[in-house]
């Protein structure tokens, strides 16, 4: 029989693996003091090219998380009430850059998406209670990340969905047989699919993620073909002047308002 078919192989191995294995090789945390501003924190993840860092008080403790999807969402929020405002400015004084919305606190937006509850883990902690904490049925569809913290409630490194799936696939070869080849559709992870137009107003597509508490959205053209998706990682390299695109379509806003590639939406006509 195949290592890969004994169960007892992949028991034993995410029983003895802890987090301190599994965050070793990871790069330097990248924190966002609370008492930065929104325009601060964008930059900082902007720079280092990450779409979330945790939120640390002066003493270094941690507070909680702020990521890409509480960012648009604020904005979203922020643009929805403003609008009116902003649109009786003379034509040419619509500098959302210098709007002083992005001059609040980013300690407001912890856990604005409702998507990143404040979750902690130590060192020695295991692999199997990791994947069973991201599993609960309190944190399924929300739980994205958790914070390895010490004794001392210090936060120093951040275990992500990424980090569990990269560990399996690793050790996939001490996985068993049927689990490995087990067809996706019989894995109890399929659900419906959200989707909206690739033409339609960004704002209310950002609404539907909010609303429905998910991380993405199918994009479909005007006969229904889907074309690509919307998610956080496409937030990446969001800044202040992402607040010009709220009222445009999903594809403009992809395609201008943050660093993503478009180059996949290619049925899909740009009339901008």
């Amino acid at each position: 029989m195949e290592q890969s078919a004994k169960p007892e192989l992949w028991n034993d191995l995410i029983r003895s693996a802890t987090v301190k294995d599994l965050i070793k090789s990871k790069k330097s945390l990248i924190v966002v003091s609370s008492v930065v501003t929104l325009r601060e924190c964008l930059r900082t993840l902007e720079t280092n090219d990450i779409i979330s860092a945790p939120i640390v008080d002066v003493n270094h403790k941690f507070l909680g998380f702020v990521d890409v999807l509480d960012v648009a969402g604020f904005i979203l929020h922020g643009w929805r009430n403003h609008t009116m405002f902003l649109e009786q400015l003379p034509h040419g004084n619509k500098d959302y850059r210098q709007n002083p919305f992005f001059d609040v606190p980013v300690v407001q937006l912890l856990n604005y998406s409702r998507m990143d509850p404040v979750v902690t883990v130590n060192t020695s902690a295991s692999i199997k209670d990791l994947i069973e904490l991201f599993t609960l049925p309190r944190h399924l569809n929300r739980l994205h990340r958790v914070a390895v913290i010490d004794e001392n409630n210090k936060i120093f490194q951040v275990v992500t969905q990424s980090d569990i799936i990269g560990f399996a696939a690793v050790n996939s070869h001490l996985m068993p047989r049927d689990k490995i080849t087990l067809p996706v559709k019989e894995l109890s992870v399929l659900h419906s699919v959200i989707m909206v137009r690739v033409d339609s107003d960004f704002a209310d597509a950002l609404e539907l993620i909010y609303n429905n508490r998910i991380g993405g959205l199918a994009l479909v053209d005007e006969q229904g073909k889907i074309t690509g998706n919307f998610s956080a990682s496409d937030l990446r390299g969001l800044k202040e002047d992402a607040f010009d695109y709220f009222n445009g379509s999903t594809l403009q806003f992809l395609a201008k308002g943050t660093r993503v590639s478009f180059t996949r939406f290619t049925s899909v006509q740009l009339n901008f």
